[in-house]
């Protein structure tokens, strides 16, 4: 088999992988308290860890079969808490984006409007720049316990 062959083998279960994942966080988060929920929690403890079986079945084929094919999917690439100290960064620039003064764009806010908007801004910020604290504690202590900064990996 050639390397555009294996490129789309691994692609397939690349995709593959993220189907899986998308439906156990499906099941995961439904019901659980977001203004943005999705799902409702329609399943029960017992079905979802049956399906959570079902899915890591389907991994293990899927890990056989690319260990038969020979092929080599790539190694992770940085770790969990440093992807998630991103994401936290990236909600902290959105949340500056709510702040009364870059929203002139959309018309003329009212002075009660600002209040409320700068408040909520402030909220924001300080649940964020907690959850960042978390984020950061963590890594520091995996960084003691492994003496690895956690963060890229070379290739």
């Amino acid at each position: 088999m050639n390397d555009n062959h294996q490129r789309h083998l691994l692609s397939t279960f690349r995709h593959m992988e993220y189907l899986l994942s998308e439906a156990e966080r499906a099941l995961r988060i439904a019901g659980e308290p977001s203004p943005f929920a999705g799902y409702t929690q329609d399943s029960t403890p017992a079905q979802r860890k049956e399906i959570g079986e079902a899915i890591g079945e389907v991994r293990h084929a899927m890990v056989r079969a690319i260990s038969e094919l020979g092929l080599q999917p790539p190694a992770p690439v940085c770790s969990a808490l440093w992807a998630a100290k991103g994401q936290v960064a990236l909600a902290t620039v959105a949340v500056a984006e709510m702040e009364p003064e870059r929203m002139r764009g959309y018309g003329q806010l009212s002075e009660t409007d600002c209040q409320t908007i700068g408040r909520i801004v402030e909220e924001m910020n300080a649940a964020l720049e907690r959850l960042a604290a978390v984020l950061e504690k963590s890594s520091q202590e995996n960084q003691l316990d492994s003496g690895d900064a956690g963060r890229m990996r070379p290739d």
